[in-house]
């Protein structure tokens, strides 16, 4: 019986799944439906990310260990979740985003409900380990559906609503799950996050849309293996060395191990016919654009990130959870103009808006540079709206740009490996504002990493500029 026959049960035909599927795509409101499920899930995913940073201090005096060992549950996660985002991209590319993306969220409520239940500082970072692994199966295939249910010049308005969700969602955790965890601690958090993942399998199973594959292709086992020693090994040495110190072996050991690996990645992947990810990707110019501007957004804007709390909390005295509340400012705006912007690209072309977001960026970064210099709390604001504001309204245009300048077999792969070297990105620029910033109390610090910060987001225009300019419409 063929994919599209019925079923013929007591004498009743019944359409299948695949015949209910091709129904439902006929309805204009389907893709929406597809959607809606997406963000559901990736409200779930991005939930606790904000307070359990905030909370770290807590979870390591309830487990009994260090700042430095508690420092790993998020050091791990966020290696793994770059590592593993071109992985699971290219096997959604193989065998389905439907399946990614189902057994992911099924993954991700199991290690929300296991962190609730951690009984030492080492199983709470394998579960979170696990858990980021499981969401860079969700990330990847969320995109592979977005392709598959919208046309291209559509995608842009989808991947802005998603990414809005995306930044809303710390959001409501802050304001939420604050009162929260300093009423009842911090691993009922989890509990919540496990609900909504919980609601995105179930819904997801007849609601999502099968993805084209290429079930007779084997992956890329030796690719995989080299690239994945390769960026372990440059997150890992650039995380550790503002912590352990430059020279330390293990640090100097991994800046050796990630260029070789790297060259052994390139060697394989250029005699094999069908690659973990094709090289020829990189001379396609809105794909190598996007990709570089992605990672130097990400320098600026998570480096900057990593450091406001401090400045706040050290220019002004706040405790936790009211630096958080100041400091969501950002994630607001950010969704804001993520919504926006996936609305006015078809108008204003993918290159204005990626350009515009930059200096966006920049400025912001500047002027909460000037804010901290004159201890200013309303200008640190202005900086703050201002570096959401422009990441947010660049961020659909720079993903579409990546989908649309490959095939739609290979959206998964390419999205993930932009995922991964934005996450790149992001380590070397918390490590280096980490670094001026230390534990310095001085206004004149903080200024100077607001410049460096600038400095970084001025040449992701450069970068963005060299997008091919699409004709708006």
């Amino acid at each position: 019986m063929g994919a599209g026959d019925t079923t013929s049960v007591a004498g009743v035909s019944r359409p299948t799944r695949h015949e209910r599927q091709l129904r439902r795509a006929e309805s204009p409101r389907y893709r929406w439906q597809v959607l809606t499920v997406l963000m559901v899930g990736v409200f779930s995913s991005s939930f606790p990310t904000t307070l359990l940073s905030a909370s770290l201090p807590v979870i390591a005096k309830d487990l009994h260990t260090t700042t430095s060992v508690i420092s790993w549950v998020q050091t791990a996660p966020a290696i793994a979740f770059a590592i593993g985002m071109p992985f699971f991209g290219k096997l959604g590319d193989l065998h389905g985003h439907r399946r990614a993306f189902i057994y992911g969220f099924a993954g991700t409520a199991i290690s929300a409900l296991l962190t609730a239940s951690a009984f030492s500082a080492g199983a709470l970072i394998v579960i979170r380990t696990l858990g980021q692994l499981c969401g860079a199966a969700t990330s990847t295939a969320a995109f592979g559906l977005i392709a598959t249910v919208f046309e291209r010049e559509e995608r842009a308005k989808a991947v802005g609503v998603y990414t809005s969700v995306l930044a809303m969602s710390p959001v409501i955790a802050v304001v939420a799950g604050g009162p929260l965890i300093d009423a009842i601690g911090w691993r009922p958090l989890f509990v919540i996050q496990a609900l909504p993942a919980i609601l995105a399998v179930l819904v997801a199973i007849p609601v999502l849309p099968d993805t084209p594959r290429k079930p007779a292709t084997r992956f890329d086992l030796a690719g995989a293996a080299t690239l994945g020693v390769a960026v372990t090994a440059a997150l890992f040495a650039v995380n550790r060395g503002g912590v352990w110190g430059w020279a330390s072996p293990a640090v100097v050991a991994g800046f050796v191990l990630a260029p070789i690996a790297l060259a052994a990645f390139v060697t394989i992947e250029r005699r094999l016919d069908d690659p973990l990810l094709p090289l020829d990707f990189f001379a396609r110019r809105d794909f190598t654009a996007s990709i570089g501007t992605n990672a130097l957004v990400q320098m600026a804007y998570l480096g900057g990130f990593t450091i406001a709390p401090f400045m706040i909390s050290r220019l002004f005295g706040y405790k936790t959870y009211k630096t958080a509340l100041i400091l969501i400012i950002r994630p607001i705006l950010f969704s804001i103009g993520a919504a926006l912007a996936g609305r006015s690209e078809r108008r204003f072309g993918g290159r204005f808006m990626q350009v515009s977001g930059s200096c966006f960026l920049t400025a912001g970064a500047l002027v909460t540079g000037l804010g901290a210099w004159n201890t200013s709390l309303p200008e640190i604001l202005l900086g703050l709206a201002l570096t959401g504001w422009g990441v947010g309204i660049a961020r659909p245009s720079n993903t579409t740009a990546v989908t649309n300048s490959v095939d739609e077999i290979d959206v998964g792969v390419a999205t993930g490996v932009l995922n991964m070297i934005g996450q790149i990105g992001a380590a070397v620029g918390i490590t280096v504002l980490l670094a001026i910033v230390a534990e310095s109390r001085e206004p004149s610090t903080f200024a100077v990493a607001g410049v460096v910060s600038g400095a970084i987001a001025a040449a992701s225009i450069m970068t963005a500029a060299l997008l091919r300019r699409a004709p708006a419409e």
